[in-house]
């Protein structure tokens, strides 16, 4: 069974190399869950290419990409699977930190903190359904915190 902790191992050397090279340069763009478990992305090579990738549970279900590679698995999906991977990491730690966001706020006061809180709420609000919950936090911050100008202030651009 292909997870996403697993997939190398289905994965020739020599495209997971590239697909490793595509995903840290960057080449993945536009990722998106567009329903739970269905993935789609572009990858930027020769030309602009669409993956899709279905997970079921922790399986990896479908993968596919408009490039002309002829074998099983392209670099493109290699790099996607990564993103998702990547993402899907970042998701858990950030919903970890979201939960103790206000707890955090709460025990530290000035500047340098609010800062801070704010660059978890920029990093958190490019996740699925990550603005609606960095709305929903900076809304009870804008009450809570109310008599905290630098904060108010910081807060501002959401």
């Amino acid at each position: 069974m292909m997870t996403l902790s697993n997939f190398e191992n289905f994965v020739p050397p020599h495209i997971w190399m590239r697909g490793e090279e595509y995903f840290e340069s960057g080449a993945v763009t536009e990722l998106e869950e567009t329903e739970s478990g269905k993935w789609i992305a572009q990858v930027e090579g020769t030309k602009d290419y669409e993956v899709e990738v279905s997970i079921e549970g922790k399986k990896i279900v479908y993968w596919d990409c408009d490039c002309p590679y002829d074998g099983d698995i392209c670099k493109h999906i290699v790099a996607v699977i990564l993103a998702i991977r990547e993402n899907k990491s970042k998701e858990k730690r950030f919903l970890s930190a979201n939960e103790n966001i206000c707890k955090y706020a709460e025990e530290n006061v000035g500047r340098n903190h609010y800062e801070y809180i704010a660059r978890i709420l920029k990093e958190t609000k490019k996740l699925k359904g990550g603005k609606a919950l960095v709305q929903e936090i900076v809304e009870e911050f804008r009450v809570t915190y109310k008599r905290r100008p630098s904060m108010m202030e910081v807060l501002r651009n959401f």
